[in-house]
């Protein structure tokens, strides 16, 4: 897990504390950790790639920056470290389990970064 927190840590990040208790902001920020979790973890596992595997550490900077907007430093540490962690236990080294990692959140997390403010409108707009 080490070597993604490296990429985590590369964000001169902020604080946006006052709101972190929002469902909303805590719903949308977890989607981006996790996103930003998924794409560090495929750019390591696409290294062979380097095109590749740039644009998956690009993603996760992209999904880092939004989360940046809604949560503090630590808050987004914490967060993409857990998401780090969980998906690593949850592949163990199973190429059927990473493909199954893959369908559940490659094209999401896409869709994510490539339009923040319609998921956030999501959010935001959810009734309770």
């Amino acid at each position: 897990m080490g070597r993604y927190l490296f990429f985590v840590l590369l964000l001169p990040l902020g604080s946006a504390s006052a709101f972190e208790t929002d469902p909303a902001i805590n719903s949308f920020s977890n989607e981006l950790t996790d996103c930003a979790g998924f794409y560090l973890i495929s750019s390591r596992s696409v290294r062979a790639q380097p095109e590749l595997a740039e644009q998956k550490k690009q993603a996760a900077v992209s999904a880092l920056a939004f989360a940046k907007e809604l949560i503090n430093e630590d808050m987004i540490r914490v967060k993409t470290e857990k998401a780090i962690k969980s998906m690593l236990e949850e592949v163990n080294g199973d190429a059927v389990k990473w493909s199954n990692l893959i369908k559940k959140y490659s094209a999401k997390c896409d869709e994510i970064v490539a339009n923040p403010g319609k998921r956030a409108d999501y959010w935001f707009k959810k009734p309770d």
